[in-house]
C-alpha cells in the first residue's frame, strides 16, 4: 500500500462527540461516517426517539497514511485506534456493513467478547446477504454476530433461519 492510497480508519473521540468530529472534519473535506440508529428513550415523564451512534466515541475516516496528520488538531479527537502495533484498517465491506446496519431496527454492534463462538453461517438472502457470521442464539430466527475483527466489534444481526446457511 501506498502512502497516496486512502483508507478507512477508526479514530476515538471524547464522550458524546462523534457527530462533532465528523463535521469537523468534513468541513475540512474528508471523508467521515458515524454509523448510528434511531432508539426509543424513554424518560420517567416521556419518551423520544432519538440517533445514537452504533459504536459509541468511533468516527470512521477515509484518509491516506499522509494524510493522518489532519486528525490531530480536530476539537473531541482522541486518538487513532491501533490493532496490533499498527492503525486499525476498516475494509469497505465492513463500512458497507455499517451502513446497512443503520437502517435494520434489530441491528445491534457489541464488544466481540460479548458472543460465544457458535455454528458459522453464511446469510444468503435478504438486506445482509453475502455476510457470514457465527450464530449466538437461534430460536425462530437466528441471531447472527458478524465481526470487524480489526475493531474487536461485532454487528449482531437478527435473520430468518431461511435466510442463512451453514459454511
Amino acid at each position: 500500500m501506498n502512502d497516496g492510497e486512502r483508507r478507512w480508519i477508526a479514530v476515538y473521540t471524547r464522550a458524546r462527540a462523534e457527530r462533532t468530529v465528523a463535521h469537523q472534519l468534513e468541513e475540512r473535506g474528508v471523508t467521515s461516517f458515524v454509523p448510528c440508529q434511531r432508539r426509543l428513550h424513554k424518560w420517567s415523564d416521556r419518551s423520544k426517539w432519538v440517533e445514537q451512534p452504533l459504536i459509541p466515541s468511533y468516527v470512521f475516516v477515509l484518509l491516506s497514511p499522509a494524510e493522518h496528520h489532519r486528525l490531530f488538531d480536530i476539537p473531541g479527537f482522541v486518538r487513532v485506534i491501533m490493532f496490533n502495533g499498527r492503525v486499525a484498517i476498516v475494509r469497505p465491506v465492513e463500512i458497507e456493513l455499517l451502513r446497512r446496519t443503520e437502517h435494520h431496527p434489530k441491528a445491534e454492534v457489541v464488544d466481540i467478547e460479548q458472543f460465544t463462538r457458535g455454528e458459522r453461517v453464511q446469510i444468503i438472502a435478504g438486506l445482509f446477504a453475502g455476510y457470514a457470521g457465527i450464530v449466538v442464539h437461534s430460536e425462530a430466527d437466528y441471531r447472527v454476530a458478524v465481526s470487524i475483527e480489526e475493531l474487536s466489534y461485532a454487528v449482531v444481526l437478527t435473520v430468518q433461519t431461511t435466510d442463512v446457511k451453514v459454511t
